[in-house]
């Protein structure tokens, strides 16, 4: 089970429903969850407007502390927020604060944990209504699987669950991460597989459900469908599922994406949240 899951904060409707959803899964699971805040102090030291000339310093030097008090002030009503929908959840909690890098940050922090929780866009700039790719880059190099979640998830305890499987490594790896997400609730699930070569889906069916029902998850029901899997998910199942589980290329998953990527079109249609594993 998880027991410690990290939520980066930026202030954003995505980050507040990151946190509602982080509470529901951490009471699920008896888990403590952290709200890392990160002062992004690459961009602080790069926000000059004027150039450097010594006559011009002082004011340089009032422009950079005024910007970094008034971040630093964000970051104070970051954590009162969090903090304050903890406690009224009655989730055990704690703060974490680091410099630097966003997505760097985040990873560097990951590795104490179970799961990372962050909406699918974040805002971590200067500017709270700039948005940037910070999870993007996470997903590029994480070992963590990662909850995204878009800003209208209802935050309420997670039923019906579509995994996404073809068998490959990547998917497998979601799965089982999955099994770990799955131990505390009791998931009604869809295993689907997109593939035209009946012998081979049939065997990845039945692999996966047998993994399943070997970590004690019984009510899973099997479909392969011969359409493209980003047509199947839209047509059939994209309103009727709480939680999408899939597999992702840990290097360069944004870079390498080709056309029609399957991660990327659930992440640019921000309908359901996404374990990415």
């Amino acid at each position: 089970m998880f027991k410690r899951i990290l939520i980066p904060l930026d202030g954003s409707i995505y980050s507040d429903a990151a946190v509602r959803r982080a509470c529901e899964v951490a009471s699920a699971h008896g888990a403590e969850i952290t709200g890392l805040v990160i002062l992004n102090t690459p961009e602080l030291l790069n926000e000059s407007k004027l150039p450097f000339n010594a006559q011009l310093l002082d004011l340089e030097q009032r422009g950079y502390f005024q910007r970094k008090a008034q971040a630093e002030q964000r970051i104070c009503d970051i954590l009162k927020k969090f903090s304050d929908a903890c406690e009224d959840r009655g989730v055990r909690h704690r703060q974490a604060e680091l410099q630097g890098v966003p997505a760097d940050c985040i990873l560097e922090e990951s590795v104490y944990y179970d799961l990372i929780v962050m909406g699918i866009e974040t805002y971590f700039h200067l500017d709270p209504d700039k948005e940037g790719h910070s999870m993007e880059k996470v997903l590029d190099r994480t070992e963590v699987p990662i909850l995204a979640v878009p800003y209208e998830d209802r935050s309420v305890a997670f039923k019906n669950v579509l995994v996404a499987f073809n068998g490959s490594y990547h998917s497998a790896r979601a799965l089982r991460e999955f099994v770990e997400l799955s131990e505390p609730y009791h998931f009604k699930i869809t295993l689907l597989i997109s593939d035209k070569d009946e012998e081979y889906a049939d065997h990845c069916l039945h692999e996966g459900l047998e993994y399943l029902r070997a970590n004690g998850v019984e009510d899973v029901s099997q479909v392969r469908t011969g359409k493209d899997i980003i047509q199947a998910i839209d047509e059939d199942y994209l309103n009727e599922i709480d939680l999408i589980v899939a597999g992702i290329h840990s290097k360069n998953v944004f870079r390498n994406f080709f056309v029609g990527s399957f991660v990327k079109h659930l992440i640019e249609v921000q309908k359901t949240p996404l374990f990415l594993g």
